[in-house]
Formats: C-alpha cells, structure tokens, sequence
C-alpha cells in the first residue's frame, strides 16, 4: 500500500461514517479525521415491504456519502478509499441496485462492497482489537442499526465471530421505542433479543468458550460511543475521553430507564447527544444491556476503534479491494 492516507467510508443501516487514517513510518496508524451523520437507510425496511430499501432513505444516505466524500477529496490531495454497506444493504432486494448507484453518483471505480455478517463481525474484531495488548483476550460487541456483530479472541487470532439481525433501528420501529415507553415494553425489547440469541444454536456460548474466561467485554459502534458521551455530559465529543472508558451494567441500565421516560426532543437535548442518534438510543441499549446479561459480564470497555479502523485493516492485508485512490 503506497497511500500514507487512508479513509473507510461505511454506510450502514443508521449512519453514514467515514474514517481517515494516517500511516506513521513504522506502520502505524493514528486517527486524523472522522464525520458521520446519521440517514437511517435502514428505516422502513421490514417484513412487509420485503425489507427494500426506501428511496427517501437512500437518497440521504447518498446525499450524505457524497458530502463527505467532497470534503475527503478538498482537504487530502492523495488517499485511498475502502467503501462498505452492512445489515440494511446485505438483506434488501435493491441492496446491489443501490451500491451500482453510488459507485456511479459518488464516481467511484468499484461499487461499495457489500459485508456478510461474518466479514462485519471480522472487521468489527480487527478493528477493536487495535485498542489491546497483544495477550488481551477479549469478546467485542457492536450493536448497529439493523445487526449486532460478536466477536472473541485476542489481537492477532480472532477465535469466533458472528451477526445476528439485531439493531438499534430495527427494534425501535419493532418496539415504538423512538418516544417514552414503559417497563413492560423494556422488558419485552430485551426478550427478543435473548430471544434471537437463543436462536443462534449458542453461539454466544461458544464465543465465551472461545475466547476464555479471562476475557473482557468490549463494545464498539454509535450506541457505545453515544453512552460514553452522554455519560460524560459534554457537548463536544472527544473520542480520547471515552474510549476505553469502563462501563458498568448498573450505569447503563439506569441510564436506559431514564431515556425511556424522556421525549425523543428531551433527550436529544442532552448534553453528549449526537444529532439524529436519540430516536434509537434507548434501543441500542436495551440490546447491550440483554448482552451483557447474557455473556455475564458485569462490565464493558468502550471502544472506539470498531467496523471502520477494520475495513482499513482488510484493505491493507488485500482482502478487500480500494474502491478509489486518489
């Protein structure tokens, strides 16, 4: 790879995000540039309509990527670009149709690659481990807007990984979670996904078995992000201030009962709060608070290395192809 610029572009079912890294002499990677907006292109994508994606969705989605490409082509005069759709895009009939579509508008020479679950939940684990030591076992989590990714090993040697359709904008629209709601609607959110879990023939048993007893829980992706901000009560995000910041199950617990009591407006208006993410926060963490109850983890790591510091990983290893290089 003879770009020193690199930048992830990944268009998933709640966001649209993009991820620039600068490759230092030795080979390392530092963060220098990092903007997303959330589109919700997963939104409207059900059962009844054979989970198509919408036009009105992928117009902003679209619209979004094209901006921030804009801005990637204005401030780096060289890069190279990895682009990727997830959960929305892998289940939906005009997903392909999509993609041919923002190779064409966003003038790009391959269109986006679309990730199996497997490969999301691979890149999600290569991304995540770039945050530990080498010998750090470590199960990482990342509830998206239409899938959560599970992953278990150590940096260097992924044991176990998999995705489940579980996301933090599907079970809004499935539960009505965008407004206040009560315990009883908590409860029955988080049984679907121990639900859906179940259904997975343990699978996250064979993750914990896989990644050891001495593992810690990480979790990567908005709602993590989200809660380390909002936890922290800053207006402005400062990644360095979260990530690896320890969570407790109790501190998330109490602070999804208090956003089920609040309006999407209220909640919006908290300090920490991205724009557009407050409608599908209390979701997100019903589903990592269902997780963690069932892996019997009492505790997570936020991590903010995830999906976008691993598609740079793939790229460089030559698993996934440059979409542009400039």
């Amino acid at each position: 790879m003879t770009a020193t610029t690199l930048a992830a572009l990944d268009i998933g079912s709640n966001t649209v995000m993009t991820l620039v890294l600068q490759v230092g002499e030795q080979g390392e990677l530092h963060v220098v540039d990092e903007f997303g907006e959330v589109t919700q292109l997963g939104a409207g994508a059900n059962a009844e309509n054979r989970y198509c994606l919408r036009e009105e969705a992928m117009a902003r989605s679209l619209a979004t990527a094209g901006r921030q490409l804009q801005h990637l082509r204005q401030r780096y005069r060289h890069f190279t670009l990895v682009a990727a759709a997830t959960s929305a895009v892998r289940e939906a009939p005009n997903g392909t149709a999509f993609m041919r579509r923002c190779q064409q508008e966003l003038v790009l020479n391959e269109a986006p690659t679309i990730l199996s679950g497997d490969l999301e939940a691979e890149a999600c684990f290569l991304g995540a481990a770039t945050a530990f030591a080498p010998d750090q076992t470590f199960i990482n989590i990342d509830p998206g807007g239409g899938s959560t990714e599970f992953s278990g090993g150590k940096p260097g040697r992924l044991h176990h990984a998999f995705s489940l359709p579980i996301g933090c904008v599907r079970w809004r629209d499935r539960f009505g979670l965008s407004e206040v709601f009560d315990k009883d609607t908590r409860e029955r959110a988080a049984q679907a996904v121990h639900d859906a879990i179940n259904s997975a023939a343990g699978a996250h048993n064979t993750l914990q078995q896989a990644a050891g007893a001495g593992a810690v829980l990480s979790a990567s992706g908005g709602t993590a992000a989200t809660l380390g901000a909002v936890l922290l009560g800053r207006h402005d995000f400062d990644r360095q201030l979260i990530h690896r910041r320890p969570c407790g199950r109790t501190d998330i617990n109490d602070m999804l009962k208090r956003v089920a009591a609040m309006t999407c407006a209220a909640r919006q208006d908290l300090p920490g709060m991205p724009p557009g993410r407050a409608s599908v926060f209390p979701a997100g963490l019903i589903i990592m608070c269902s997780v963690m109850d069932m892996l019997g983890h009492d505790e997570l790591i936020i991590n903010c290395h995830g999906l976008r510091h691993g598609l740079i990983v793939l790229l460089r290893q030559g698993r996934l192809a440059p979409q542009l290089s400039v």
